[in-house]
C-alpha cells in the first residue's frame, strides 16, 4: 500500500509517468488475482471485491486525464482497469465510462484516445 501511495503522488506530478502505472497495474493485479481465488465460484462477492480494489483507480485515473486526456498510457491502464472489473462481473463500470467519453468529446471531438 505504501508503494501505491507513492506512485499517487508521482503520477499526480507527472501522469504521464509509464512505470508507475505498469507498476500499479502489476500490484493491483496481484489484488485481483487473490479476490478471484478466495471467490473461485464469481458472482457478487467477486464483483464487490475486485470493484472495491480498483474503484480508487478509476478516480485517479479520471483526475489524471482531467490533467492531460490524450495521454495514451492512462488510456491503457483504463482499459486494464476496466476490463478487470467487466471480467469480475461489474457491467456499471460501462455507464461511468461513457459519461467520460462523452464528457471528453464535448471538450475536444479529436480526442481519439478516449475510447
Amino acid at each position: 500500500q505504501d508503494s501505491l501511495a507513492l506512485c499517487v503522488k508521482a503520477l499526480e506530478a507527472n501522469p504521464e509517468f509509464y512505470t508507475a502505472w505498469n507498476f500499479r497495474r502489476e500490484i493491483l493485479g496481484k489484488s485481483v488475482a487473490a479476490a478471484k481465488a478466495k471467490f473461485p465460484e464469481g458472482g457478487a462477492p467477486l464483483q464487490e471485491a475486485v470493484s472495491s480494489a480498483l474503484a480508487g483507480e478509476l478516480t485517479l485515473l479520471e483526475h489524471a486525464i482531467g490533467m492531460n486526456p490524450k495521454a495514451y498510457c492512462l488510456w491503457v491502464h483504463r482499459e486494464w482497469v476496466v476490463g478487470q472489473m467487466l471480467a469480475a462481473g461489474d457491467d456499471k463500470v460501462l455507464a461511468s465510462e461513457l459519461a467520460l467519453c462523452d464528457k471528453l468529446l464535448q471538450a475536444d471531438e479529436r480526442n481519439f484516445h478516449c475510447w
